[in-house]
C-alpha cells in the first residue's frame, strides 16, 4: 500500500482549531532492543500485523502501544496463521504486552 502524506490539522489551521497533535508516534516499544520491524494490514483484511524482532539476545516483556483501542490480539507465524500452543499476548486499552524470546520474531495480529 502506498504511503501519502498530509499536512495535520493543527498546522493548516488556526491551533485553537487543531484536531491533534502535529507529532505522534504511530506505535511505541518500550523493551530496550526490541524493534518493529513490519506494519502492514493483514491479508484478510481485518487486523493490523506487527512484526516485531528481539536483537540484544534477551528474553523481555513488550509493551507495545497503537493510538486506538485494541479488541483482540494473537500470535501468528509469519504467513499469518494462528500459532498453537503459544502464551497469548494480553490488552489493555491501547497497549499490548507479551515475552518475546532472545532472537525471536513475533508476529500479533491485532483488531
Amino acid at each position: 500500500m502506498p504511503v501519502y502524506a498530509a499536512e495535520p490539522p493543527s498546522l493548516a489551521l488556526v491551533k485553537d482549531h487543531a484536531t491533534g497533535p502535529e507529532e505522534d508516534s504511530y506505535l511505541s516499544l518500550d523493551a530496550p532492543g526490541c524493534y518493529s520491524i513490519r506494519i502492514k494490514q493483514s491479508e484478510d483484511g481485518d487486523e493490523l500485523i506487527v512484526r516485531l524482532a528481539e536483537m540484544w539476545g534477551k528474553e523481555t516483556t513488550v509493551n507495545l502501544k497503537i493510538p486506538v483501542l485494541v479488541s483482540a490480539v494473537r500470535r501468528l507465524n509469519l504467513v499469518e496463521l494462528p500459532l498453537e500452543n503459544s502464551v497469548m499476548p494480553t490488552f489493555s486499552g491501547n497497549t499490548v504486552q507479551f515475552k518475546i524470546k532472545p532472537h525471536e520474531i513475533v508476529t500479533l495480529g491485532i483488531k
